[in-house]
């Protein structure tokens, strides 16, 4: 089968080494149940990779797996929510650019800081994390053109939208106006009119083909696969003594993939089965875990991408002396 070279994805991540292997240049790939997720790719960059842009989920994701790995503990404070600082990663953990850079922007020094303090308080900082995982997904090597460093949406986008709808006819007016003037027959200005026409419908079809390279998209490939059986696992698929390891490593990309709800309730699923509580040591809070999980999920990522008039003016944060480094020690948001 017709293939080109391209880098493996076991054990590829963003920034990540790789080795090589063959993936087909036309059709779509056959997608495999795959039972674990790509060694070492985190639910930023792999949410990127799904949907080709970034977006306020992707860094609601990382927020649980920072959890997840000892950075910060999860609260639920009434109704509300509060992020408490721990920075007690595991050993050998080590923290990517757009990592540091929301926990720098989050906590700027603080030792907890409540979901709702940070609605339209922190659109400087939200940005600052979105260039900082574009720039890692691109630097991978997984897109054949640079992710945008911004969220798209609001007036800008409306405005990128309305735009050509308007420029185009006032080219065409005044390019037939013009061809009138010197003597053009209406012919003329019809086929120029239509290469005009065919030429904005063929970029636009172009910006909006998948952007993955043959290594993004074989990466995509085992990553589909096991949002799949993330997708169709029951509980006696999971051993009970490996359950909430299990279910706290895989719900980040669960976050990613919209399936909170259902990998929450397989955990407690098999939880009940065991006669034990559907816990998990960085998360506090009353209720169902998956109702809550996803409670959060949703606030956390409105609360952070938020815009105001005022969020221009200030930085929210960014840039506080407070920074998160690669070392060790410390403690109540100083850094770790």
């Amino acid at each position: 089968e017709a293939g080109v070279a391209a880098a493996g994805v076991a054990g590829a991540a963003a920034g990540g080494a790789a080795t090589e292997a063959f993936v087909p240049v036309t059709g779509a790939p056959e997608v495999a149940v795959e039972f674990t997720p790509p060694e070492g790719l985190r639910p930023g960059p792999a949410g990127v990779l799904l949907d080709e842009r970034v977006s306020a989920r992707h860094v609601s994701a990382t927020l649980v797996d920072l959890a997840v790995r000892g950075y910060l503990r999860v609260e639920r404070t009434g109704d509300d929510w509060t992020l408490r600082w721990l920075g007690t990663p595991r050993e050998g953990d080590e923290l990517l650019e757009y990592e540091r850079t929301l926990l720098d922007t989050l906590f700027a020094g603080r030792p907890e800081v409540r979901l709702s303090a940070l609605r339209t308080t922190y659109a400087v900082g939200f940005q600052a994390v979105v260039r900082r995982l574009a720039e890692e997904v691109t630097r991978a090597g997984w897109f054949r053109r640079p992710v945008p460093g911004r969220v798209p949406g609001g007036p800008r986008a409306v405005l990128r939208l309305v735009l050509p709808l308007v420029a185009l006819p006032i080219l065409l007016g005044g390019g037939g106006g013009l061809l009138a003037l010197v003597g053009a027959g209406w012919s003329v200005v019809v086929v120029l009119a239509g290469l005009l026409a065919a030429g904005v419908i063929g970029y636009l079809a172009w910006r909006a083909l998948p952007a993955r390279t043959a290594v993004g998209r074989a990466l995509w490939t085992r990553l589909t696969g096991f949002r799949t059986y993330l997708e169709t696992a029951e509980a006696g698929q999971l051993r009970a003594e490996e359950a909430a390891e299990v279910f706290s490593r895989y719900l980040p990309l669960a976050v990613v993939f919209g399936l909170t709800k259902r990998w929450a309730r397989v955990f407690a699923a098999l939880a009940a089965a065991q006669g034990t509580p559907a816990t998990v040591v960085w998360y506090a809070g009353d209720g169902d875990l998956g109702d809550a999980l996803d409670d959060f999920t949703t606030r956390s990522g409105t609360a952070l991408s938020a815009t105001a008039p005022s969020a221009a003016r200030g930085a929210s944060g960014f840039g506080s002396s407070a920074r998160v480094g690669r070392g060790g020690g410390g403690g109540g948001g100083r850094g770790w």
